[in-house]
């Protein structure tokens, strides 16, 4: 404490009164200071308070300093401290002063220092503050003199205490991003960024001091720190923050080709997605003979050798093994094939008739043949087939593909086709034809058709054909008036034949006679073939008849068609009207 030594006492009444007096110009301009009178910061040259130059975390004390310099005008009779704005209170108060100058902490948001004896000049008072919330914190001083009043205020920014993250959930995630994550913590409040690593999130939402809603962004595979960062700083990384990027699994949606033969080799391009930095493409247990992941949704891999039968082909990534499912089945097939036969198929509620033989003898082969379809009602007519596949599966049924010249209702074009076939005849086996779209057949209504490997080598002649027509005759006393006839068949050099040739036979009154006759024996020549054997013969539904009969087929000239014999009887030649036969 410092007293002018000049100066005489005071009489306590006197400085009692003056000290009221000018304590109510305090109380009135601290008033006006709280109504929004503005006070620039240190505009009294006889008073200064200050506080700290940045800001302060919620929950963090800090202080405030009046400083009555030694150049002020008068000795003090009284001081205030008064704090506004955010929430805050006054913990603490001190001064350099001693005895002579009382300061105590009246209220929580006021400071009251009176004087015993004129205080004077050239002392400090400092009041320690508690910020219990977010924003500004005003402290305001006003020093009452003997002949003066000094004001002055500071200002000290709140800000949130640093933010901690304390949990996630979920705590994984796709590395392509995406994933909705849920922050809880605390210290969110006016969060500024939210970090994967060090990669900012694609978006995130404050809900809560407590709670973020962020989206994870795309990442590599492995485990990040999520971070938030406030005014108050950025948190701390821990275990709690941990968030781990999986790669997703991979998914196989298609295959081409999707089959091939069992001893491999076949080079299959798979398609579908997540497959970079793959590490391994399976077919069934089996590995393949190698692969290249030519891109994230494309991988060629070299089939390895396996039992026939159906395969999932699965890839294998650091994000796990592909599911399987239909889009990703390889069936292992004897690409030695052979589908022989004729008959009639049932076409919606009527019948159209078929005659096939195809085959290929040789791994990595061609594939030879031919394949007629006649449907007289749909007015459809298929012939002149390029095959371009043929096998059979462990199942025994047998498939072939390719396309074919087709006449539909009047118009010839061009279109693809496949063919499905199971050996056996009427009512046992089955032949399904889809060309274009349509698909018809299903089991043999009449005839047969044989699912086998081929024999006879490349040497053997193919030889298929249907046709409808009319001729007048008698055979087994039934009076004739036409029919139609299809054959599948092939003729070795050596002049055996395996095949089948299928007629129905249309006589007078409704009565026919259906002729199956399986060929055993043949002969070929230009444009032409001859099929034999012994023949199953039905009369109107009766009991069948054995008899030796023959098929000889002409694919051009006058005689173009079918001719059959049955039994010695040499029936006229079925023309070939808008059928067509097929040799060699």
């Amino acid at each position: 404490m410092h007293l002018a030594p000049t100066r005489p006492a005071v009489p306590r009444g006197r400085f009692a009164r003056r000290r009221g007096r000018l304590a109510a110009v305090g109380v009135a301009l601290a008033l006006g200071g709280a109504l929004g009178a503005a006070v620039p910061a240190h505009a009294d040259a006889n008073a200064q308070i200050t506080g700290p130059a940045t800001p302060v975390t919620v929950g963090t004390p800090y202080t405030v300093t009046v400083n009555v310099p030694a150049s002020a005008g008068d000795d003090t009779t009284d001081l205030t401290i008064d704090l506004t704005g955010a929430a805050a209170t006054f913990t603490a108060v001190t001064d350099s002063v001693g005895v002579d100058l009382e300061c105590v902490v009246s209220s929580g948001t006021h400071v009251q220092c009176n004087a015993l004896v004129p205080v004077s000049p050239g002392y400090t008072v400092t009041a320690t503050v508690l910020p219990t919330a977010t924003g500004t914190v005003t402290a305001g001083t006003l020093v009452n003199f003997f002949n003066i009043v000094g004001t002055d205020s500071t200002s000290t920014t709140i800000v949130s205490a640093g933010p901690a993250v304390t949990g996630l959930a979920p705590t994984s995630g796709s590395t392509a991003g995406g994933t909705a994550v849920t922050l809880t913590g605390s210290g969110f409040t006016g969060a500024t960024a939210v970090a994967f690593g060090a990669t900012a999130a694609a978006s995130f939402t404050v809900n809560s001091d407590t709670s973020i809603t962020a989206t994870a962004p795309a990442h590599a595979a492995g485990t990040v720190d999520v971070t938030v960062t406030t005014p108050g700083g950025t948190s701390a990384t821990g275990t709690a923050d941990h968030y781990t990027y999986v790669a997703p699994a991979p998914t196989v949606t298609g295959l081409d080709p999707g089959h091939g033969p069992t001893a491999g080799g076949t080079t299959v391009t798979l398609t579908g997605s997540g497959f970079t930095g793959a590490t391994a493409v399976a077919f069934g247990a089996t590995a393949a003979a190698s692969f290249t992941v030519n891109s994230d949704t494309s991988i060629t891999a070299t089939a390895p050798a396996h039992a026939a039968g159906t395969v999932d082909v699965t890839v294998t990534t650091p994000g796990g093994t592909s599911a399987t499912g239909t889009a990703d089945q390889y069936a292992y097939v004897n690409v030695l094939a052979r589908i022989q036969g004729a008959g009639r198929i049932p076409v919606g509620t009527h019948a159209g008739q078929f005659g096939v033989a195809v085959q290929r003898t040789a791994a990595g082969g061609a594939v030879s043949g031919h394949l007629v379809f006649e449907d007289n009602v749909n007015d459809v007519h298929l012939g002149g087939a390029t095959f371009t596949d043929v096998y059979t599966t462990a199942s025994g049924t047998a498939y072939a593909t390719g396309t074919a010249t087709c006449r539909i209702g009047g118009v010839t074009g061009s279109c693809p086709f496949t063919l499905a076939a199971t050996d056996g005849g009427k009512g046992s086996g089955s032949f399904t034809l889809t060309y274009n779209t349509t698909t018809v057949g299903g089991t043999i209504l009449a005839g047969h058709v044989t699912v086998s490997a081929p024999t006879g080598g490349s040497s053997a002649t193919p030889a298929a054909a249907a046709t409808t027509g009319t001729f007048s005759s008698t055979l087994l006393g039934v009076s004739l008036t036409g029919g139609l006839c299809a054959a599948g068949a092939e003729v070795t050099t050596g002049g055996a034949a395996t095949g089948e040739v299928s007629c129905l036979l249309l006589g007078a009154a409704g009565v026919t006679i259906d002729v199956d006759l399986p060929a055993t024996a043949g002969t070929t020549g230009t444009g032409t073939a001859t099929l034999s054997g012994t023949s199953t013969v039905t009369v109107g539904g009766a009991l069948p008849l054995t008899l030796p009969a023959a098929a000889n087929l002409a694919a051009s000239g006058g005689s173009a068609g079918i001719q059959l014999t049955v039994g010695g009887v040499a029936l006229p030649v079925l023309p070939l009207g808008t059928g067509a036969v097929e040799i060699g």
